[in-house]
């Protein structure tokens, strides 16, 4: 178990991090540590979770306040403490949109024509339409 006293920022600790976690991680793993280590909100786990109450009654989204559990938790178990649970965040919900019969008609009239390119964009719209593949995954496609 680490001090709780110990600098947040010490290069044991980053390393700790380098050995789990990508290059990109890490460091916005440290920006945020360092800036909450200014707030002074990392003494202990109990400061930590004030620290978390008063974003919470200052307004911060679930969602925002999530992202700093998931920090403030690799900082704690780093020092062999408990983790903090994630707030539950609702998922917004999505409107599936669907082509009628007459708008896919309009669609395949438009991509027929004898160009070269016109033949692909008419099989990759024809492979969208029979598969469910999204263009990202058509694009993909070898």
């Amino acid at each position: 178990m680490v001090d709780a006293n110990e600098t947040r920022t010490s290069p044991e600790f980053e390393d700790w991090l380098f050995e789990r976690f990508s290059r990109s991680t890490v460091i916005e793993t440290m920006r945020k540590i360092r800036y909450l280590e200014v707030k002074g909100s990392l003494k202990s786990r109990e400061s930590i979770m004030e620290y978390l109450r008063n974003q919470r009654r200052e307004g911060a989204t679930k969602k925002r306040i999530n992202e700093y559990i998931k920090v403030l938790n690799r900082l704690l178990e780093y020092r062999g403490e408990e983790k903090i649970l994630y707030l539950k965040v609702q998922r917004e919900s999505f409107k599936v949109r669907y082509y009628d019969s007459e708008q896919i008609n309009t669609l395949v009239t438009k991509t027929k024509g004898g160009s070269l390119e016109d033949k692909r964009d008419h099989a990759m719209l024809l492979l969208a339409l029979n598969t469910g593949l999204r263009r990202a995954e058509i694009c993909d496609l070898r």
